[in-house]
């Protein structure tokens, strides 16, 4: 049996990765050896936002921005609740939680295809780290807050 503080700890530091997630680059391209280029996720949701790349756009501020954050709002109610979470939400967060890992895997393709090129280089960075951290966090959070709604 968990503890409410305990959860709420876990819940903030999913949060923080979450934010670190958002905000720090996820890896960097660089290309011919001079040219170097991070890709943030905040930042490329504004870029596409600019550009004018709706459906792109659209996703990823879904996949990556909306979606986390919904689930730890939902999280967060759902750890109030403890020790009885409703189940109506727990299976709402397990049928969004499907997608949750879209953005990684996306992300895994890119640094994926880049690699077999010749004249460039994929470095992962920090945010990706933090990024896939908050998913696994709520992964976690969830698994347990479905375990105690079960009993």
């Amino acid at each position: 049996m968990w503890s409410k503080v305990g959860l709420l700890c876990g819940w903030l530091v999913t949060a923080i990765c979450l934010g670190f997630g958002l905000i720090q680059p996820l890896f960097s391209l660089t290309k011919f050896w001079f040219f170097e280029n991070h890709f943030v996720i905040l930042e490329g949701v504004s870029l596409l936002w600019e550009e004018q790349v709706w459906l792109l756009w659209l996703a990823l501020l879904l996949f990556s921005v909306l979606i986390p954050c919904a689930k730890l709002l939902s999280l967060l109610w759902l750890i109030w609740q403890y020790p009885y979470p409703s189940s109506k939400v727990i299976k709402g967060l397990h049928l969004i939680g499907r997608w949750s890992m879209v953005d990684v895997f996306l992300v895994a393709l890119l640094v994926a295809v880049v690699k077999f090129k010749v004249f460039a280089d994929v470095s992962v960075l920090s945010g990706l780290y933090y990024f896939t951290a908050s998913i696994i966090g709520t992964i976690l959070l969830t698994s347990i807050l479905e375990k105690s709604a079960s009993k």
